[in-house]
């Protein structure tokens, strides 16, 4: 049988679901899981796979198929209850992989879940997911005035130099996105800001 690290056409669907189905690898079913959400076509099916498989057992194999399911357009009361339970797993590798996933709900009618769930992660345990959370955070166009609120916040607070670039790098970000679109600043001060007349 191949790799499912080479698998990616419609007709590899049914390989790409034994292993998801049967490898005893997490690793494996997780990629296997991936590749499926890049598959076009067989939506039912998968959809239905992936849907049963974002609340296993192995929580990468449930991360791996939470986001599959985003990337199709998928967006469930179900998977989400199990992306949301998640973000407090005790491995903080799975909960950097939660909040990489939760930027896939941005523009979407649960980004408001997303960034409530990003802004408590804020506070985790592990350096590696505060930054994760804060970079991601800056993917949001939404609630612009809280996320920068918390970030510069957290920054205060942050002992960790990683962390404090991530969260800098992330205020930038947003600046930046904000001035783009024209988007006023929520901390602009207008006695800041040159008179050309004068």
């Amino acid at each position: 049988m191949d790799h499912p690290d080479v698998l990616s056409g419609e007709d590899d669907v049914p390989i790409l679901l034994a292993v998801l189905r049967h490898c005893p690898d997490a690793r494996r079913r997780a990629m296997a899981a991936l590749k499926l959400g890049t598959v076009e076509g067989c939506d039912a099916e998968i959809n239905g796979i992936l849907s049963r498989y974002a609340q296993d057992a192995d929580a990468l194999v449930a991360v791996s198929c939470c986001e599959s399911l985003l990337v199709r357009g998928q967006l469930s009361d179900q998977m989400m209850g199990s992306l949301m339970n998640l973000t407090e797993h005790p491995d903080p590798r799975i909960r950097l992989d939660v909040c990489t996933t939760l930027r896939r709900l941005a523009g979407t009618p649960r980004e408001d879940d997303a960034i409530h769930a990003l802004l408590l992660r804020l506070n985790d345990s592990s350096p590696a997911v505060r930054s994760m959370a804060a970079l991601t955070l800056s993917d949001f166009q939404e609630r612009t005035e809280t996320i920068l609120e918390r970030l510069i916040d957290r920054c205060s607070l942050e002992t960790d130099a990683a962390t404090i670039g991530a969260i800098e790098t992330a205020t930038q970000r947003i600046v930046v996105n904000a001035a783009a679109t024209g988007e006023p600043l929520p901390f602009a001060d207008d006695d800041d800001v040159a008179d050309d007349g004068q």
